[in-house]
């Protein structure tokens, strides 16, 4: 996963310019997104850049196997911090 996010996701996030992005599944998914971004990504939503492109990241357990609540929490702060007007 790694490998391909830093090949490929870099290039779809440039091309789609996504507000922001969840990297669901903690184990896999946080190497993919320090590939990306840097070691300072994880549950927290972090405004970050990349080549131009600008958007706020975090990185969330499966909601699955009891991670249900905790996924949702982190989807619902990076959807309050895109309504702030100065985004």
């Amino acid at each position: 996963m790694r490998f391909c996010a830093a090949r490929h996701l870099r290039e779809e996030i440039l091309a789609l310019r996504p507000s922001a992005i969840c990297f669901l599944g903690k184990g896999n998914a946080t190497p993919a997104a320090k590939v990306l971004f840097g070691d300072g990504v994880g549950a927290e939503p972090l405004e970050v850049a990349l080549e131009g492109w600008r958007g706020l990241i975090a990185v969330a357990p499966q909601p699955v196997r009891g991670h249900e609540t905790t996924t949702r929490g982190i989807v619902e702060r990076l959807d309050l911090l895109l309504r702030r007007d100065d985004l």
